[in-house]
C-alpha cells in the first residue's frame, strides 16, 4: 500500500502538464530517484489508466466534432489536455527506456512496459 501511494505520487508528477517552471532542489542531498521497475506493471496500467480515463471523461463531445482541436486548439482545452498527457506519458517512458543503463536493461524496461 505504501508503495503504491508512492508511485501514484510518481506517476501524477508524471503526467503533469504545466509551462510553470519546475522548482529547483535547494539542497545538497541527492533526489531519491523513482525505479518504474519496482512498480508492477499491473499497478502501473491501473494507474495510467484511471489518469487516462480521468482526462478522457472531461472531453464535451463538441470537442471532437470536425477535427476542431485541430483549427481551435483553446476552444478545446480538454482534448488538448488529454494529448499533452497521451505526449508526456509516451515520452516518459521512452525516456525510461532509452535511459537505461545497457542494452539488457533497456530489453527488460521495455518488456515491462509491453
Amino acid at each position: 500500500p505504501d508503495r503504491a501511494m508512492g508511485v501514484k505520487e510518481v506517476w501524477s508528477e508524471a503526467l503533469e502538464v504545466s509551462t510553470a517552471p519546475r522548482p529547483t532542489k535547494t539542497t545538497s542531498e541527492p533526489a531519491e530517484r523513482f525505479n518504474v521497475l519496482d512498480c508492477t506493471p499491473e499497478v502501473l496500467a491501473a494507474l495510467m489508466t484511471e489518469q487516462t480515463a480521468r482526462l478522457y471523461c472531461c472531453i464535451q463531445p463538441e470537442e471532437l466534432l470536425e477535427l476542431k482541436w485541430q483549427s481551435s486548439p483553446e476552444k478545446t482545452p480538454a482534448m488538448m489536455k488529454f494529448c499533452e498527457s497521451f505526449n508526456a506519458v509516451t515520452t516518459w517512458i521512452s525516456r525510461c527506456v532509452i535511459e537505461a543503463r545497457d542494452m539488457q536493461a533497456r530489453a527488460e524496461m521495455y518488456t515491462h512496459f509491453t
